[in-house]
């Protein structure tokens, strides 16, 4: 999408770009683009429940996966995947999210390793029952609200010592305690 026009830009349809594909559920937006800019871009626009895959980056962005929970549009650097009947939106996203170094290195042999629709639907994915698929979905829903109590625990912990450190040495340069 060529951003000179501007007609295409601040819409009210979220754009998403790989950068905002990172583990979670989308729900907003950075940029938005018009109903113009998406009749005439490559952009696609998706669902919500629909898991998006970033195809392209150098860094730790390409393999990443995010559930949409909005409807949104995404351009070609973006893969939209729409699991079939018996294939839980929530399973897919867990399962690809742990097949994220294996993923990554499914890329082709060109110099940026980029991922293609092609090479993804080429991935085999174990398909319990749904019941055992929810389980599972439900079972990391649980540990990762867990784990980021955990982090954020451990941040705020951080941040104290972090200011009992700075409080400490500037009592004892200003003389407030004795060395």
């Amino acid at each position: 999408m060529q951003r000179p026009k501007s007609q295409y830009w601040n819409g009210n349809i979220p754009w998403l770009k790989t950068g905002e594909i990172n583990y979670s559920e989308i729900t907003t937006a950075e940029e938005c683009i018009t109903e113009q800019g998406l009749r005439n871009s490559a952009a696609k626009l998706a669902p919500p429940g629909t898991i998006l895959m970033a195809m392209y980056g150098q860094g730790v962005t390409r393999g990443r996966v995010a559930i949409l929970g909005i409807e949104a549009a995404f351009n070609q650097a973006c893969l939209a995947i729409m699991p079939f009947e018996r294939l839980q939106t929530k399973y897919l996203y867990y399962y690809l999210r742990s097949a994220y170094s294996f993923v990554r290195d499914f890329g082709n042999e060109t110099s940026q390793m980029n991922l293609s629709s092609g090479l993804i639907s080429k991935i085999k994915i174990l398909v319990p029952s749904d019941t055992e698929q929810k389980e599972v979905s439900d079972f990391l829903d649980r540990k990762l609200i867990d784990f980021d109590l955990s982090i954020s625990k451990q941040e705020q912990i951080i941040e104290s010592l972090h200011l009992l450190k700075q409080t400490f040495v500037a009592n004892a340069v200003t003389g407030k305690i004795k060395v």
